[in-house]
Order: C-alpha cells, then sequence, then structure tokens
C-alpha cells in the first residue's frame, strides 16, 4: 500500500492516473481514504513495532494540510480560506487516529493528544438538537448518518479511555480539557450518540440503515455502533448494553439478513456484500464484542469468530489480484471484472451477468468516455488501506487467542 500509494515528493498519497477519491491534476487522496491508510500503518506498528514509525510520522503530520483553523477541523481536501468542506465523520476518524498513534508507544508524540482533542471539541458543534438528535454529515448539510453518530461516540469514549490512562485512574468526574467538559458529560454524550442510532435507525432485523430516511445496511453502520457500546461497557457499564450488543452481533453474522448479499441463493456463498474500507470497521466492532461479551455470550461470540474466520479466507482467497498482491474494493466478485465474474459463476454455480462497480476503475477523461466494462481496471489507497487494517486487526486478535 505504501510503495503503491505514498508520493514522498508531495507527501501525500496519490495514484498516477485519476481514480475514486483522488482530486486535481496530480491526483491527490481526500482525508477519508488518506486516514484509513495511516490507520493501516498504524495498526501495521502495534503488530510490527519499529517497522512503520517514519511511515507514520511523514503521513501523520500531512495530514495538517487538511487542517482548517476556521474550523478547528480537517477538511476534505486540502484546506484554504472558505473551504467549508468538512464532514463530521472524517474528523471522527481523524481523532481515532490519532489517539492510537498517542497510545502506540513506538510512534506516540503529545501533539497527537492535542490534535485528537480539537476534534473533539469539533465535534459538539455537529449534535443536530434542533431536529431530533444525532450527529451531522457535513458541516453545512442536515443530513444525519450512522456513521457520523457512531465513530463521533468512538472518538470521545476513546478519547475518555486515554484521559484515564494517563491519570491512571479508573473513573472520575475530572475534565479532560475538551469543550469545558467532565468525563461523565463525555461519556453521556457518547452514550446519547449511540442510543440515538439505536432508537432511530436500528432496523427489526438488528442491523443499521444508512441514515435518517434510510439507505442501505453497510457493514460499518453496523460494526461501529458495536464497537461503541463496548468501549460503554468497559468504561461506564450499564445493564441494558449488553443485550444491545448482542442484538447487532447476532444479526451481523445471521446469512438471512441484509449484511450479507442475498441475491446468492446458497447460503454457503453468501458473503458480506458492501466492500474491503466498510468492511475493516464491521471487523473492529466484531472483535471488540469478542473480547466484551465472550463470557456471558458464548453461543454468539463463538459465531461472530467463526464467521470473521469465514469471510476474511473468502477476501484473501478472493478479492485479492495475485498479479500484485493488492486488493479490491468491492466484495462482490461479480462487480469487478469478467475474471473475478468468471471465479463466482463457477464458486456459486449463478451464471448472473456482471454489475461492474466504476470505483473499481479509472476515471480519467478517456477512460469515463468508454463503458463501464471497457475501461480500465486500477487499485485504490481506500481499498487497499481498508483491506490491510482489516487483516491487521482480526490477524492480532486471532494471534492472540
Amino acid at each position: 500500500m505504501w510503495a503503491t500509494f505514498w508520493d514522498a515528493e508531495r507527501q501525500h498519497f496519490r495514484t498516477l492516473k485519476k481514480s475514486s477519491e483522488t482530486v486535481d491534476s496530480w491526483n491527490g487522496y481526500v482525508v477519508w481514504p488518506f486516514i484509513i491508510g495511516v490507520e493501516a500503518l498504524l495498526e501495521a506498528e502495534v503488530a510490527s513495532p519499529g517497522n512503520f514509525t517514519a511511515e507514520i510520522s511523514a503521513s501523520l503530520e500531512a495530514v495538517e494540510k487538511f487542517y482548517s483553523n476556521e474550523y478547528g477541523a480537517y477538511t476534505a481536501w486540502l484546506a484554504f480560506t472558505g473551504n467549508h468542506d468538512i464532514y463530521y465523520d472524517d474528523n471522527a476518524q481523524v481523532a481515532i487516529a490519532l489517539l492510537r498513534a498517542y497510545n502506540t508507544s513506538s510512534v506516540s508524540k503529545a501533539v497527537y493528544l492535542t490534535r485528537a482533542k480539537r476534534i473533539v471539541d469539533f465535534l459538539f458543534t455537529g449534535w443536530d438538537s434542533a431536529n431530533g438528535g444525532g450527529m451531522k454529515w457535513h458541516v453545512e448539510k442536515t443530513v444525519r448518518n450512522a456513521i457520523s453518530t457512531s465513530l463521533a461516540a468512538v472518538a470521545v469514549l476513546g478519547l475518555v479511555k486515554t484521559s484515564r490512562q494517563i491519570s491512571g485512574t479508573a473513573s472520575g468526574g475530572v475534565a479532560v480539557g475538551v469543550a469545558d467538559k467532565t468525563e461523565a458529560e463525555l461519556i453521556a454524550f457518547a452514550r446519547q450518540c449511540v442510543q440515538w442510532v439505536l432508537d432511530e435507525l436500528q432496523l427489526d432485523s438488528g442491523l443499521i440503515m444508512d441514515g435518517v430516511g434510510g439507505g442501505p445496511t453497510y457493514t460499518y453502520n453496523t460494526g461501529v455502533p458495536l464497537h461503541a457500546i463496548c468501549l460503554l461497557q468497559e468504561l461506564n457499564p450499564t445493564s441494558d448494553l449488553a443485550a444491545k450488543a448482542e442484538k447487532l452481533a447476532a444479526a451481523a453474522v445471521d446469512k438471512t439478513k441484509s449484511l450479507f448479499d442475498l441475491t446468492v441463493a446458497n447460503l454457503e456463498y453468501r458473503f458480506w456484500w458492501d466492500n474491503t474500507y466498510f468492511l475493516q470497521l464491521l471487523i473492529k466492532g466484531l472483535i471488540s464484542y469478542a473480547k466484551t461479551y465472550a463470557a456471558i455470550q458464548p453461543a454468539i461470540a463463538q459465531r461472530v469468530i467463526e464467521e470473521m474466520d469465514r469471510q476474511l479466507r473468502y477476501v484473501k482467497t478472493y478479492i485479492i489480484d495475485s498479479s500484485d498482491g493488492l486488493y479490491w474494493r468491492s466484495l462482490r466478485l461479480y462487480a469487478i471484472s469478467q475474471e473475478k465474474l468468471a471465479i463466482y459463476r463457477q464458486l456459486t454455480g449463478d451464471n448472473r451477468g456482471p454489475e461492474y462497480d466504476q470505483e473499481e476503475r479509472l476515471m480519467d477523461d478517456t477512460n469515463l468516455a468508454l463503458p463501464v466494462a471497457e475501461r480500465e481496471l486500477c487499485k485504490t489507497l481506500l481499498g487497499n488501506g481498508g483491506a490491510a487494517r482489516t487483516f491487521l486487526l482480526a490477524g492480532q486478535y486471532f494471534a492472540a487467542s
């Protein structure tokens, strides 16, 4: 991933030709895939201390090119005066990465904690009380969705956990220097975020739809609130959390529910349907669940462990491009290429036609003028950062188990 996408001269992740999530004439990546790439590096460093210190230092400093002094937050593309293109979910993800870096001894710097705190300050401006709650997705839009709200909870709880580790206390009412909030107020905010997602966006199936008004049940919509619930269980447990976690986890591994590709007739060949970059957040949530609730919910926890193993063997076997060792984005073989479609047909016995995803292909003018099937295939930072972090998270969990 690093060798393919990092440009040392520009100090930026980029591609040679325009593809999904790249901007400007030099095809630099926007902050969302950028930070997922950084998170993959951080997990690689945790798995193999000392091997990625220079890469993490360089890439985390490069993230500051997105920082807007006007908002105290990170813009989707490089910051400049008047750039108001700022997403709350992007910023929560940056805070989570900064806290991971601060808490990783081989790369830790005090400035990472300072930067994470200023993002949490910003996150408190996103709660939309005027419209019934939930975190806004964007500073200039009224959309409220699962991912911005759930990631805000995880970022805030991550800061609480870090603050406790610094102070050496298991709990307390001390302020942590964020938005004039005490620890109790930060936890209450995170709990409010989780409860809003469950009240407003959870379906009868147990899965989480994308936002107010509907939308797909992407894998990360379920994974991130599950992770947040596990953090609440660790930091401020209440009697209602276990049942909430169980409902999410059970739904996530049920092949009859819509995290899986229900268009596949044979249950044996049903896998999660969306993509590697959302998958990493589901895996984080499921690992958190397995660690937190295995003792009191052993049957569901075992199903979670077995399903993670099954799914990641599928990704490792089929979503990889064996010619270069990089990964595609989609978890649906029939959405990638003719070669992968043939594998899908052989695997499942389903003779369906292709449904090619344009985001697996170059997006320069020459390619966009062609039918999707004729456009040149390409790898992306988002797809490979997501795949790398997925394997690193799961690998560390299974190795420790």
